[in-house]
């Protein structure tokens, strides 16, 4: 994200500035779709902490976070405000119930990527070969960059590492015995993800997430953008 194009800010920090607001709109917006995701999930299998804890909103500002937004904008990998599920509260088969709601976040926002996608190919047919105006180009741009934020944040967060959503789900998925290993290993998530991240950011020579993440995210966009 910003780190990575510096020259282009140095360049014209004009279009800069536009293009981080687009970026940080688009953030916003796909965060809101995650995090809400899973707070109407918990609710629906009988939940209501998110719900207690104002999370069941579209309301952007309950479900920003500020180190994962801002990770997102700078570096290209981050994270909303992990909504509170307990566990004990959750009806029917627990595990695949907790795995169903982790999972919620990553896939609602793989289903909007699609959406987006769709209304991206069907703007561009409809332009045709006719001279576009301003006002188009820019939207259908934001729509790619709905489109890539969506994607970044569903595969990233698929991850098992703590405190993202990959974790949630390999602890629903895996037998009670490896919940002690399991408690250990989620205590040192955060500082092995945030090294993770800045490593990866100040050398992409290096970058774990980039060789692997970037790859995958570009395939699965090209998918639903066709291009």
């Amino acid at each position: 994200m910003i780190l990575r194009n510096l020259n282009s800010i140095m360049d014209n920090p004009w279009l800069a500035f536009v293009d981080i607001l687009t970026m940080l709109a688009a953030i916003v917006i796909c965060i809101t779709i995650h995090e809400f995701s899973h707070a109407f999930l918990a609710y629906k299998f009988g939940d209501d902490t998110a719900k207690l804890e104002g999370r069941l909103t579209i309301n952007p500002i309950k479900h920003l976070d500020p180190v994962g937004s801002i990770m997102l904008l700078f570096v290209g990998f981050g994270w909303g405000k992990p909504v509170p599920v307990t566990p004990s509260n959750v009806r029917g088969n627990r595990s695949r119930n907790l795995a169903i709601i982790s999972l919620a976040g990553p896939a609602s926002n793989l289903i909007a990527a699609a959406a987006f996608g769709f209304m991206l190919r069907l703007g561009l047919s409809s332009m045709g070969d006719s001279l576009s105006t301003l006002t188009v180009l820019v939207v259908l741009d934001f729509i790619y960059i709905l489109i890539y934020i969506n994607v970044l944040l569903a595969i990233f967060n698929l991850i098992p590492v703590a405190p993202l959503d990959g974790s949630k789900i390999l602890s629903a998925i895996l037998p009670e015995k490896f919940t002690p290993l399991l408690i250990q290993f989620e205590r040192w998530g955060p500082p092995i993800l945030f090294l993770t991240i800045i490593v990866d950011a100040f050398a992409l020579n290096i970058g774990i997430l980039s060789r692997i993440i970037g790859p995958i995210v570009g395939n699965v966009v090209k998918l639903f953008v066709g291009f």
